[in-house]
């Protein structure tokens, strides 16, 4: 779940994991065609680079988005607030990753020297299953969910770290800072 500060932002990333060799599968906002959610990959080796039919992002600024890529086999989905927002075959083959690689939440890959990412976080998860649209319907920010998560980061205690306690403790950069429900509320009323 994701809020978008600046909806004209370029080359943003909510939720990236990634190898040691730079592999990456992310989901992407704007990183080819502008105000659109991709499944980002290193050098777009399984993204899509025909959007031109991906609906534009029109929500308004602040607004809580559920953002869901969906990777079973080589078949991709993209899934906006549980509704079939893109979906397609990838040319080449899907990628595997664990629990040793690194996860970045709002940060597009280790090497990138900036983020066009702009807005909050609210609950990011990693699911080592494809997840129906029953189910991506049935999760909501902040509780648990059944199958559980492989990794889950919902800031809701105060920290940043995997609450399945799978991944690696996350570091704090770039001006990321946590904030209380109470915090979020009140930054989306001003």
């Amino acid at each position: 779940w994701v809020a978008l500060k600046e909806l004209d932002r370029r080359g943003g990333s909510i939720l990236s994991i990634e190898n040691p060799k730079g592999i990456l599968d992310s989901i992407g906002y704007s990183w080819i065609s502008s105000r659109t959610w991709i499944a980002a990959s290193n050098w777009n080796v399984r993204t899509e680079s025909k959007q031109d039919a991906y609906p534009r992002e029109t929500a308004k600024p602040g607004t809580l988005v559920q953002m869901a890529i969906v990777y079973s086999g080589k078949n991709i989905g993209i899934y906006r607030n549980v509704r079939s927002y893109a979906s397609y075959t990838m040319a080449g083959e899907p990628e595997t990753f664990s629990t040793h690689d690194s996860v970045l939440i709002g940060w597009g890959h280790l090497q990138a020297q900036s983020s066009g990412f702009i807005g909050e976080v609210a609950d990011a998860r990693i699911y080592d299953t494809a997840l129906s649209p029953a189910l991506l319907r049935s999760l909501k920010p902040g509780r648990r969910s059944n199958p559980a998560p492989l990794g889950w980061w919902d800031f809701t205690r105060g920290k940043a770290s995997d609450r399945m306690g799978r991944f690696a403790p996350p570091h704090l950069c770039h001006g990321a800072a946590l904030k209380t429900q109470k915090e979020r509320a009140e930054s989306s009323t001003t």
